[in-house]
């Protein structure tokens, strides 16, 4: 029998900092922080080795000036072994994994006030669902079981896993995962520490949840177990509600501590073959003194088969303190990052239900609100189903977007501002629409409609037909290149436009491809075609008019006896252009001959 052994990696937490229980920490009043939470995810794949979550998981960036939060003037990330980037309210997403990648990082970069920070976001990509599939009847000979050997290699690299057994026989290959290694899901209802009604506390003036944030949990709470004095042993702590367990399993408990004194705190693990938790199984692990430091504490124990329920409580005997925070239940024998067990309780808490792909909402008068960082009401929905906010905004598809506030509506186009409605800051009714710069074009109001001064943009063609260069102006009229030009018919030739500017109340506006400031700079000049564009180009070059030359002619001066005093003569004229940057001059070229 041969037998292959799966690595994996895992992801240790973070551990708290030294200091006081719920403590700022000592960065200072003014210390410039940048926090990515959660700065670890955890990626599921299912039975095929597909990642099957990626969107769920996202990260909020959040600066602080010590304890107050700021917003960053500009965030960059660098993605390593994935792609992510930064959406909406400052929000990390990932938009999918490098290929054969089981592990990375995104290091998130934010500027505030000339300043930098950076924070870096791990991930690694779990393979325990895909380990729970069973591969079997595989061909016989070497070449498939080489194969499959392969295939299960890949799947399970970077995510520690323990795979029971692998059994080669002549005829296939059977696997079999005895025991996780690599958890996932947080078991632990209740413990999120959000009041909902899921986590009992004994003896309250005992047993409290502090929510003030720490340097190393800033936005997790902890339960505070205090008691001093005592003369008699008195139970105080927090029961979890009941879970459903798998006998036979193998399951580590998990969570931050911070032991004060030599009496120390204990868990009770409860097992039980019936919801009502009779005649249970207990066992009674200590919680060793941390001495005053955040340390993490695991206990990994076996449900025996036959009891599929589990409860925890966690107490303090008699005197000392203790404080827990992220606590956490898994199945394995590793502890992983803490996640949120009570997502689902939450949401419905807050009126909001999900159905498979249903999701329904349930505001009763003005409850559900939507809050800003300040804590401020940004919008409702009251009993009767009306919205109520201070602003709302449709999402820019590259075509524009709507913005209503207050009593305003503003249109946006895709280069400015171009329709204004509603009600202004003196109460009027108003409608005025905007050019691309910004400028009011027209006005309609209860007093009529009125339109601003305006003139607008065109582009003239004159014909011309190319010369050459500048040296051009210096050859006589008798050079043999104007020939082509000295002629009774129109020369083959082209047209160059003259661009003049849209102005409103005598100021130029941007128009087309061109801003402001182009259109002040190009009005009057001459172009290669008629479109505002960037690679309209200005006219440089000598060129003559595309007119037939003029001819002009003088008879001799006839004596009374019918002879002549002097020849006739005939002068043929052209008209030369030369622009310089756009710009043009003329003068003509005059060919003198004596009929």
């Amino acid at each position: 029998m041969a037998k292959i052994i799966a690595q994996r990696t895992f992801t240790v937490r973070r551990a708290p900092k030294d200091g006081k229980p719920g403590g700022p920490g000592k960065k200072g009043e003014d210390a410039l922080t940048l926090v990515v939470t959660p700065n670890t995810f955890v990626f599921q794949t299912n039975d095929k080795g597909d990642i099957e979550n990626l969107a769920q998981n996202k990260g909020k960036v959040r600066m602080f000036v010590g304890q107050t939060e700021v917003v960053p003037d500009n965030i960059d990330v660098a993605p390593y072994n994935c792609y992510a980037r930064i959406v909406g309210d400052n929000i990390l997403y990932f938009d999918g994994i490098s290929p054969n990648q089981w592990s990375g990082k995104v290091e998130v970069t934010a500027t505030y006030k000339g300043q930098t920070r950076t924070a870096i976001a791990e991930f690694v990509v779990s393979a325990q669902k895909w380990n729970e599939a069973k591969i079997i009847s595989i061909d016989k000979e070497m070449v498939g079981l080489k194969a499959a050997q392969t295939t299960i290699n890949g799947r399970t690299q970077a995510v520690e896993q323990r795979v029971g057994r692998i059994e080669t026989r002549a005829d296939n290959i059977e696997i079999e995962v005895k025991k996780q290694v690599f958890g996932g899901a947080n078991l632990l209802k209740g413990a999120s520490l959000r009041q909902l009604n899921l986590l009992l506390l004994q003896r309250a003036q005992y047993v409290k949840i502090v929510n003030y944030p720490s340097v190393a949990h800033l936005d997790n709470p902890y339960i505070s177990i205090s008691r001093h004095g005592a003369t008699q042993d008195e139970w105080n702590g927090a029961k979890f509600p009941v879970i459903k367990a798998i006998g036979g399993k193998t399951y580590t408990l998990s969570m931050y501590t911070r032991i004060y004194g030599s009496e120390q705190p204990y868990i009770e693990v409860k097992r039980s073959r019936s919801k009502d938790m009779s005649a249970p199984k207990n066992s009674y692990p200590n919680i060793p003194s941390t001495y005053g430091v955040w340390k993490l504490y695991t206990y990994t124990f076996e449900v025996e088969e036959g009891y599929n329920y589990l409860q925890i409580f966690i107490g303090l005997t008699r005197n000392g303190e203790a404080y827990l925070s992220e606590l956490q239940l898994e199945e394995g024998t590793k502890a992983t990052i803490w996640k949120d067990p009570d997502i689902a309780e939450s949401m419905e808490a807050a009126g909001i239900y999900l159905n498979g792909n249903d999701m329904s909402i349930n505001a009763r008068s003005k409850h559900f609100r939507f809050i800003d960082q300040q804590g401020n009401t940004v919008a409702s929905v009251d009993d009767t189903g009306a919205i109520d906010g201070l602003k709302f905004r449709t999402r820019n598809l590259g075509a524009g977007y709507i913005d209503l506030t207050g009593s305003l509506m503003s249109v946006y186009g895709t280069v400015a501002k171009n329709i204004e409605f509603g009600i202004d800051d003196k109460g009027r009714a108003i409608l005025k629409f905007y050019d691309n710069a910004g400028n009011n074009t027209l006005n309609l109001s209860p007093d009529g409609l009125k339109a601003e001064s305006i003139s607008v943009a065109s582009f003239t063609a004159l014909g011309v037909c190319y010369i050459g260069g500048f040296q051009v102006i210096d050859y006589p009229a008798e050079h043999s290149i104007f020939n082509p030009y000295f002629v009774n018919t129109t020369p083959s030739g082209t047209s160059v436009y003259l661009y003049t500017g849209a102005t409103i109340q005598g100021k130029f506006i941007a128009d087309g491809g061109w801003s402001q400031s182009q259109v002040e700079a190009n009005n009057g000049k001459y172009f290669q075609s008629n479109k505002t564009e960037w690679s309209n180009f200005a006219v440089n070059g000598v060129y003559a008019a595309r007119l037939p030359q003029v001819i002009l002619q003088e008879p001799g001066n006839i004596r009374p006896d019918g002879g002549t005093t002097s020849l006739p003569k005939m002068w043929q004229i052209i008209t030369i252009y030369v622009f310089r940057n756009g710009k043009i001059s003329s003068f003509q070229l005059r060919r003198e001959i004596t009929l």
